[in-house]
């Protein structure tokens, strides 16, 4: 018996079909890569929630221990100050389990150094890295960022913050101590780090790190950058490179951990509007806004 010859449609795709299934993997995947992004990004802000609130404990922890919270720079309670002096990171460490390493500067960790280290943040260098050489920008420069001062001018006689209060112009501050803050569940205690450009015309300009410093004016000048203003001293690169590295951490979120340990996300608005008392309160240990602390044009 002769059997006819099977049709080519009945042994392969015709060049119309493969192409309508290309496009509908290609739609496919569209559509689930947005999911997916959100799914880590959702991951790496858990991640960053627990290393937040594990430094709270700790930062609770040395509190209670040394009756006051640690200075922004223990350097900076020693008369005429000395060299590689520890920084708040560093005093942390026994009661945080983990290593503060200046390689975390530029968003490199190792098993002893994770807790320092935000998933979010780390991932911006892999387009931006960022070297700090020097000690004491190494430990300005980071993933997370203390409350230092409070509101505050460079000429203030006081800082309303965590880091210590200075009682005078040029004298060794004191530490704050644990019962000079008001409402520990409404005082910032460590939070996502301010994030900072390149200046204008340097050679690595586009790329961005974090601010230690949570008092520094960069938080104010990130809230101007996503404001859709450019800050003074920046220009158009300095900002989207800012506002890309803020959309991308947590998207456009900031994780907060107050000093009663309690971990809360923020928007940039409600963390950096210095315009609004009630944003103003959170940095100062009695709760009040403190308006007159802030530098002119603010």
């Amino acid at each position: 018996m002769i059997h006819g010859r099977k049709s080519g449609r009945e042994t392969g795709f015709t060049l119309i079909e493969l192409l309508v299934v290309i496009a509908v993997i290609a739609i496919l995947a569209a559509l689930l890569l947005p999911v997916l992004n959100r799914a880590k990004d959702q991951g790496y802000t858990a991640v960053c929630k627990s290393n937040l609130r594990q430094l709270g404990i700790a930062l609770a922890g040395y509190t209670i221990d040394a009756k006051a919270y640690p200075y922004f720079c223990l350097g900076e309670a020693i008369a005429g100050g000395i060299a590689n002096a520890p920084y708040w990171e560093e005093l942390l460490q026994p009661y945080a389990g983990a290593a503060w390493k200046v390689n975390l500067a530029n968003g490199q960790v190792d098993s002893k150094s994770r807790l320092f280290l935000c998933p979010s943040y780390a991932r911006l260098f892999n387009l931006t890295p960022y070297v700090a050489p020097v000690w004491d920008e190494q430990h300005g420069v980071g993933a997370y960022a203390y409350n230092h001062r409070g509101v505050w001018t460079p000429n203030a006689p006081f800082y309303l913050g965590l880091g210590g209060t200075e009682i005078a112009s040029g004298l060794v501050p004191t530490p704050t101590q644990g019962t000079d803050v008001r409402k520990p569940s409404l005082m910032v205690a460590i939070t996502d780090s301010p994030i900072q450009p390149m200046p204008s015309g340097a050679s690595y300009q586009g790329q961005v790190y974090g601010m230690a410093d949570f008092t520094e004016q960069t938080g104010f000048d990130d809230y101007q950058a996503m404001s859709g203003q450019i800050p003074i001293g920046w220009d158009p690169i300095c900002k989207q490179s800012v506002t890309s590295a803020i959309d991308q951490r947590h998207l456009n979120r900031w994780q907060v951990v107050f000093c009663d340990a309690h971990v809360q996300a923020y928007k940039t608005a409600d963390l950096f509007n210095f315009n609004d008392n009630d944003v103003l309160s959170l940095r100062n240990k009695d709760n009040l806004p403190h308006r007159e602390m802030l530098p002119p044009g603010y």
